[in-house]
C-alpha cells in the first residue's frame, strides 16, 4: 500500500503539494517556505483544522497544514499558556515542590495574576527577580517540549508527591483512562492544549511584583513580540479577590472540588443554592446602595457589560430589589433608540455597524430622559430589527416620584451615551463573570471562555444560531467589546461578578452537543474541539436543580422572567 510510505500534505494557504515521509514530526515544516514569515514566530501547526503542538507526529497519510504564526488569536494563546509553563517549570527548578504558584486570573490581555501559596516565600523584588531570571536561562537552553500520556494512577501518584493539590483532585475524581502532560526535562505539567516546541521561542515576558504575588506579563496579538503596559484594574481585582476567599471558605477553589461537590444529588442542590444565595447578596447589596444614592440624586442606573454576562436577569432581579426598597424602577432599553438603517453606519466590510455609539439616536435618549426625570410621559420609540427602523407606535412612559430609570447596554458606562445628564444623577454598575476557579494550578477558567459557552447555549435557545454561527461571530463579538465595553468598566460605581462556580456541570449538557456539530475542514473546527475538551473535565448536573430565577436561566431557559 503506497500511501503507508509517503505522507501528501498541502499547505495553506497557498495550495502546494508536497510528500515526506509518513510520521514525520510536524517541526521539520518549520524550514518550508510556507512556514516562514518575516517578522513572525512559528508557534504551533493545523493539520485537518485542527491544532498541534510541532513535537507531533503528522499524524495522517493525507494532510492539509496551515502554519500558525505569533501573532494569530491561536498563535498567542499557545505563546501565552507555554509561557506560563515556563514560569511554572522555573518554580520547580529554582524550589522544588517547596513553592507552590498558582495562576489565579487574567490581568487584561497582557498579564496573569500569579499567588505564591507559601507564607514562607514572600513576593520580593529579589524572589521574583531570581524567577524571572532562571525562566531566562529555560530560554536561552533552548530546551525542548514534549508530550507524553500517563494512567490515571500514574498521573495521581505523580501530581500528588509534587504537592500540586488543584491538579491531583481533578484527576482523583476522574475516571479518564489516561492523561496528556507536557515534559521538560525532569519538569511535567498537565497539558490540555498544544505548547511550543522549544524554550527559546519564548523570549517575550516580564515578572512584576503584586501583592502576595506577582504578574506574569506576555505579549498580546497586537504586540505579539513585546509586553505592554499594564492598566490598573482595581475594581476587578477586588471582585477576584473576594471570589477566591469565597472559594477557600466553600473549599471548592478548583474543578476537582466542584465535581466532588456535584457527584452526589443531594450535595449538588445545596452547592447550587448557596451559589445562587452568593448572588442574590450582592443584588440585595447594590440595591440598598443605590436606594441610598437615589436620596442623593441618582435618576438612572446604567448597566454594562460584555457579551452573555446576564445583564438582562441581572437588570430584572435588580428591579424587584430596588422595587422593595420603595425605589420604583422604569426600564428603559437602548435597543429602541438605534437610527434607521438607513442612517446607519457601516464598517469596513460595509456592514452595518451596530456596535458603535453613532448608531444610536444619542441625543433622543438624552432628551427622553431629561422629561422622565420633570416627571413628564414621553413616548419611547419601538425599534423593529426586520424592518430596519422604529415603529409607527411608540410605548408611553413615566417615571415614578422618586423613581430611578434603569437602562442596559453596551455603551452604558460611556458618558457620551447621556452626556446631557450630570453625573451626579448616574449610577454605573459594570457585570461580567469573574470566574474564581481554576482548572488546575496553572490553567483558571477565563471569563471568556465562560461567555463563550453562555452565549453558545443561548443562540441556539433564544436566537436559533448554531454552533457555527456563534464560532463565527465571537471574534467581532470580541473586538466590540475590547472597544466600547472594557475601557469603560473603570468608570463603574459597583462591579457585579455573574460567574456561578456551578455552570459548566449545567451547560455542559446543552453545549456538548451543539459543538459536535462542528465540522471537520471549517474555521472554527479547532476552537469547537478545544472548548469541548475543556467541558470534558467537568461532571454534568441536570437543569432542573437550577431555580427559576438563576441568572443561569437566561442561557438555558424556563426561567421566571420568561428568558
Amino acid at each position: 500500500m503506497a500511501f503507508l510510505h509517503t505522507t501528501q500534505v498541502t499547505f495553506l494557504p497557498s495550495g502546494k503539494k508536497r510528500e515526506f515521509p509518513p510520521r514525520s514530526q510536524l517541526s521539520i515544516f518549520a524550514a518550508e517556505e510556507e512556514c516562514r514569515a518575516a517578522g513572525k514566530t512559528l508557534v504551533a501547526m493545523k493539520v485537518n483544522g485542527l491544532m498541534f503542538g510541532l513535537c507531533a507526529p503528522l499524524p495522517f497519510s493525507s494532510s492539509t497544514l496551515e502554519p500558525v504564526f505569533n501573532d494569530t488569536p491561536d498563535g498567542i494563546a499557545c505563546i501565552k499558556r507555554s509561557l506560563v509553563f515556563l514560569m511554572q517549570m522555573a518554580v520547580f527548578r529554582e524550589y522544588g515542590d517547596k513553592l507552590l504558584v498558582t495562576v489565579e486570573h487574567s490581568y487584561g490581555s497582557g498579564g496573569y495574576f500569579c499567588l505564591i501559596n507559601r507564607a514562607e516565600f514572600e513576593a520580593t523584588d529579589d524572589t521574583v527577580q531570581k524567577l524571572e531570571q532562571r525562566m531566562k536561562q529555560l530560554v536561552e537552553q533552548d530546551l525542548l517540549i514534549g508530550n507524553t500520556k500517563l494512567s490515571h494512577d500514574e498521573a495521581l501518584q505523580y501530581f500528588t508527591t509534587r504537592n500540586r493539590p488543584y491538579t491531583a483532585s481533578l484527576v482523583a475524581v476522574s475516571n479518564r483512562f489516561s492523561w496528556e502532560i507536557a515534559t521538560c526535562g525532569s519538569y511535567a505539567d498537565l497539558c490540555w492544549r498544544p505548547l511550543v516546541y522549544r524554550t527559546g521561542c519564548l523570549k517575550c515576558f516580564k515578572l512584576i511584583p503584586h501583592k502576595l504575588g506577582f504578574i506574569l506579563q506576555v505579549p498580546t496579538m497586537t504586540q505579539p513580540n513585546d509586553v505592554v503596559a499594564l492598566p490598573a484594574y482595581p475594581g476587578i481585582t477586588a471582585v477576584y479577590e473576594e471570589g477566591h476567599k469565597w472559594g477557600k471558605v466553600m473549599e471548592c477553589e478548583c474543578v476537582g472540588h466542584v465535581n466532588e461537590r456535584v457527584a452526589g444529588s443531594g450535595q449538588s442542590k445545596t452547592y447550587i443554592a448557596l451559589n445562587e444565595a452568593v448572588h442574590n447578596h450582592k443584588i440585595v447589596q447594590v440595591a440598598q446602595d443605590i436606594a441610598a444614592r437615589v436620596l442623593k440624586g441618582v435618576k438612572v442606573i446604567l448597566i454594562a457589560g460584555p457579551s452573555a454576562s446576564g445583564k438582562t436577569t441581572f437588570a430584572a432581579k435588580l428591579s424587584i430589589q430596588l422595587e422593595m426598597l420603595g425605589v420604583m424602577p422604569t426600564t428603559l432599553s437602548v435597543d429602541n433608540y438605534y437610527k434607521p438603517h438607513t442612517e446607519c453606519p457601516r464598517d469596513e466590510h460595509g456592514k452595518l455597524d451596530f456596535e458603535v455609539l453613532e448608531a444610536l439616536q444619542v441625543d433622543l435618549l438624552n432628551e427622553h430622559l431629561k422629561q422622565l426625570f420633570l416627571g413628564d410621559t414621553v413616548k419611547t420609540p419601538i425599534f423593529d430589527f426586520i424592518t430596519g427602523k422604529a415603529k409607527v407606535e411608540s410605548k408611553p412612559m413615566k417615571m415614578a416620584p422618586g423613581g430611578v430609570v434603569v437602562i442596559e447596554g453596551i455603551h452604558c458606562l460611556n458618558d457620551k451615551l447621556t452626556y446631557q445628564i450630570d453625573l451626579a444623577n448616574k449610577y454605573k454598575i459594570f457585570i461580567a463573570p469573574f470566574a474564581q476557579l481554576n482548572l488546575d494550578e496553572s490553567n483558571y477558567i477565563s471569563n471568556s471562555l465562560g461567555r463563550l459557552i453562555r452565549r453558545i447555549v443561548r443562540d441556539y435557545n433564544h436566537r436559533g444560531y448554531s454552533a457555527m454561527e456563534t464560532l463565527n461571530r465571537w471574534p467581532s463579538v470580541r473586538r466590540g467589546e475590547d472597544l466600547y465595553i472594557f475601557p469603560f468598566m473603570k468608570n463603574a460605581d459597583f462591579v457585579f461578578n455573574s460567574s456561578l462556580d456551578y455552570e459548566i456541570t449545567v451547560l455542559k449538557t446543552f453545549c456538548k452537543p451543539l459543538l459536535k456539530s462542528v465540522k471537520t475542514g471549517t474555521p472554527n473546527y479547532n476552537m469547537a474541539q478545544e472548548v469541548l475538551l475543556f467541558l470534558s473535565y467537568f461532571f454534568a448536573v441536570p437543569h432542573d436543580n437550577v431555580p427559576p430565577d438563576s441568572l443561569l436561566r437566561e442561557f438555558i431557559g424556563g426561567g421566571f422572567f420568561g428568558l
